[in-house]
């Protein structure tokens, strides 16, 4: 064999091994599973596919989607995906239906979060052997795989990006590059508000602490105008472009209210929420004790996996025993990931200092903070990356070492398949079609028009699936429907649900 070949059948066999473990085993040979439970996975699709019928004609509202009715503007009562829709409504054009697409946006993401990855590492002049390593991390981590239920977390290619630009541009001082850094941001924002936020917070602090470490550079730039023009154009510029999907959202809550601090307390973090692994782990088992009496655990399962951890706290060993002192990349990264740390912590009776945080616009409506582990890891794999390549300087003829990495990280972040959160495309399809049968049949012995459907069945099941699934019913006629759930809709809707459903 070339041995020129050799790297790049180390990725692609890398690549392949996450498409299998992570998207292959919930979908199945079968093509059966659904990532995700009956609950908001499907509300996602609700929302994609609402997406796909409003830009090919068959919907005449964006933000007032047919749920939830008479109530207006309801899609921003969560995110709206935006920044995938595109793919999501090739995979429809094609003649897929509304499940399987939503399987097949999936599958495609997760192959589009290791690629992206993958080229950005390259990008940075790691090797093919590191950069896929660090690609398979981000892409198939165990914080990932913990998010397999939001599906408006899913979508993170962007990620790698806005750091990538956000450094370079204090390297060369060059505002296109910041400019690019905020453009891809914004697209993050039109794939997921929540994540926009969360890796915004963490630009911020990247931003201020290479201000502080290159403040006389900084300063002496600002001093010239064509500096100056460029660096307010790359604000600008992406600023205009967020604030369509920004003002439905701010409308939202200006009229429904912002969540009280104490809705927040329950999920701030402790240092033992690190040491939390998600699923049942393969080799970290013993982690799960961790898990055990903690409120709202499944959103605070932040064990990034060994060799993360490991990595983090022998650069911090090197720091304290002076070995390492260059205020460079590294030491950037991981002083902004102790700080968004730290911003999130309790740090006794509820107190954090993310109370302060909540004052800027958008923060205020967040609750499961624990979802900054997301960006957090593309910060640790790029410090891991940058020690390895160092000690790799040393042993570069050995390359054997990076086949055990990587055997090491697949078993690092490797779960059990039933552990993965799914459910059945069959079935649920199964339970829609027979709401959509019930409501044939009384549109059949109906006099009027059918305006919209409440699907209030006497039943002990969960009523979000109930909810969903009467939306979803409602969708596939293009009936409106009363049915429907939003996880920040309780206070104007969310008793309908609780209440009326037995």
């Amino acid at each position: 064999m070339n041995m020129k070949l050799i790297p790049i059948l180390f990725v692609c066999i890398l690549f392949g091994v996450g498409l299998y473990l992570l998207p292959g085993r919930i979908i199945g040979t079968n093509f059966d599973g659904v990532p995700g439970d009956f609950g908001d996975a499907r509300l996602n699709n609700f929302f994609l596919e609402h997406g796909y019928q409003y830009f090919t004609g068959k919907t005449s509202s964006y933000w007032s989607a047919p749920f939830m009715y008479p109530d207006k503007r309801t899609l921003t009562y969560s995110d709206n995906l935006l920044g995938t829709l595109p793919l999501y409504m090739f995979l429809r054009v094609l003649s897929f239906d509304r499940e399987t697409s939503f399987q097949l946006w999936f599958l495609l993401i997760c192959a589009l979060n290791f690629i992206s990855a993958f080229f950005c590492f390259k990008k940075l002049k790691f090797n093919l052997y590191l950069s896929a390593i660090g690609a398979y991390i981000f892409a198939f981590s165990m914080p990932f795989i913990g998010q397999i239920g939001h599906a408006q977390l899913i979508a993170q290619f962007c990620i790698p990006w806005i750091f990538y630009y956000l450094i370079r541009f204090f390297y060369t001082w060059d505002a296109k590059h910041l400019g690019f850094s905020f453009l891809v941001l914004v697209w993050l924002f039109y794939c997921g508000m929540y994540l926009g936020f969360l890796t915004a917070l963490l630009v911020s602090i990247v931003f201020i602490l290479n201000v502080i470490l290159k403040f006389s550079t900084f300063k002496s730039k600002l001093s010239q105008k064509s500096f100056i023009r460029q660096f307010i154009l790359s604000i600008i510029l992406p600023v205009l472009i967020l604030i369509p999907l920004i003002i439905p959202y701010l409308q939202r809550a200006t009229s429904s209210g912002y969540k009280d601090y104490k809705d927040v307390i329950p999920f701030l973090l402790t240092f033992r929420n690190f040491l939390m692994p998600t699923g049942e782990p393969w080799i970290w088992k013993k982690l799960i004790v961790f898990n055990q009496d903690v409120p709202f655990s499944w959103e605070k399962q932040l064990w990034c996996g060994g060799l993360l951890f490991g990595f983090f706290f022998y650069y911090l060993f090197k720091r304290f025993i002076g070995k390492w002192h260059s205020k460079g990349i590294s030491f950037i990264l991981i002083s902004s990931l102790i700080v968004s740390i730290f911003i999130f912590v309790n740090w006794g009776l509820g107190y954090s200092f993310f109370k302060f945080i909540r004052h800027f616009p958008g923060y205020s409506s967040m609750k499961p903070i624990g979802r900054i582990i997301i960006p957090q890891i593309f910060l640790m794999i790029w410090v891991m990356l940058y020690i390895l390549r160092t000690l790799m300087i040393k042993y570069y003829k050995y390359k054997w070492i990076y086949v055990v990495l990587a055997c090491f990280v697949v078993l690092d972040h490797g779960i059990t398949a039933k552990s993965i959160l799914h459910h059945s495309k069959s079935l649920s399809q199964q339970r829609i079609n027979e709401v959509i049968n019930k409501i044939r049949v009384h549109s059949d012995s109906s006099k009027h028009q059918i305006k919209a459907i409440a699907y209030i069945p006497n039943s002990n099941d969960n009523p979000v699936e109930i909810q969903i699934e009467g939306a979803l019913a409602a969708q596939q006629l293009s009936i409106p429907s009363v049915n429907g759930y939003s996880s920040t809709c309780h206070s104007d809707f969310g008793p309908f649900g609780k209440n009326t459903i037995v």
